[in-house]
């Protein structure tokens, strides 16, 4: 048994960790916008969200959902103009991407085992607040615009297990009265929620017309734009996708770096030659240097042959 409570921490961090799982992009087009998703939000979209906020534990920045009840509407119009600007800006605050793991041992099961825990993570009730908003907002144009398949029962309005059960019961009474067949299949999927491909549910939300606005140059609040965060994990085809969608290939980062020397020190050899193609160069003799090391080791050229393809 482990009972050092930092071991345990690591035990557990690399147990949950192990849940993603590294996929091929694929290309997205965001070139075109849906009007209503991206509207202004309006009072009472704020108010309606807050007041469904449960009382739960809230996240890294302790700030509890009562705190938010029980602000006036000048404060509350003060967080009005903030969450416009994240939607506007479509950069999140660090701070909406940290969140708390707690274990949380299964029912029935052996708690010495790590498999016999789910994480539950605490997150800020300020996103939260805006999760909802724009929940509220997609589950209202998906059910108005009946893009939904009449079979879908989950995470709808007016829909539930129960409407589902009731269907199912429904047909099995149809087939035993024409003397039918009826068959079944339960499917449960492990660990479903982390087997998840973003990008197919990205696609998904786009063929569906849940399309927001989307600026290629964007710097986010680790002061990264897409193209540096696609060239950083290797993501060939997304870095692509951004090229063609005008991505700035000279754009500089916070910490002094671009979208080439970010995929140089990762060791993405195909996304090099990929900014390199699209003339990607540098003006600055450290970071020249700094990329020489990192792209004969990445593409396995010597170093004249490297400097010549730079030139």
């Amino acid at each position: 048994y482990v009972t050092n409570p930092m071991k345990q921490s690591n035990l557990f961090a690399n147990h949950f960790s192990s849940y993603s799982h590294e996929v091929q992009p694929i290309p997205l087009d965001y070139s075109t916008e849906n009007e209503f998703l991206n509207k202004n939000i309006e009072f009472w979209e704020l108010k309606r969200a807050i007041s469904k906020t449960k009382n739960s534990t809230p996240g890294a920045d302790n700030i509890p959902s009562i705190w938010f009840k029980k602000l006036d509407d000048a404060s509350l119009l003060k967080i009005l103009g903030m969450l416009q600007q994240q939607l506007d800006s479509s950069v999140l605050p660090k701070a909406w991407k940290h969140m708390i793991i707690i274990p949380i041992p299964k029912p029935n099961k052996d708690k010495t085992k790590l498999t016999s825990y789910r994480p539950i993570a605490l997150t800020s009730v300020f996103c939260k607040i805006f999760e909802s908003i724009l929940a509220h907002r997609i589950t209202h144009f998906l059910t108005s615009q009946k893009k939904l398949n009449p079979n879908q029962h989950g995470f709808l309005p007016f829909r539930d297990n129960h409407t589902a059960i009731y269907k199912i019961y429904s047909a099995i009474s149809e087939a035993r009265k024409n003397k039918k067949f009826f068959v079944a299949v339960s499917l449960d999927i492990k660990s479903a929620y982390d087997s998840v491909h973003v990008d197919d549910l990205i696609l998904k939300c786009l063929q569906l017309a849940l399309n927001e606005s989307f600026d290629p140059n964007q710097i986010d609040q680790d002061g990264l734009t897409p193209l540096m965060w696609a060239s950083s994990y290797g993501q060939l085809a997304t870095v692509q996708k951004l090229l063609s969608c005008g991505a700035s290939i000279s754009a500089i980062g916070d910490s002094g770096e671009n979208a080439l020397i970010l995929a140089s020190s990762a060791g993405h050899s195909a996304i090099v030659k990929e900014l390199i193609n699209h003339g990607a160069s540098l003006d600055y003799k450290d970071q020249v240097l700094k990329l020489i090391i990192h792209l004969s080791k990445a593409l396995k050229f010597n170093v004249d042959a490297l400097l010549d393809r730079l030139h």
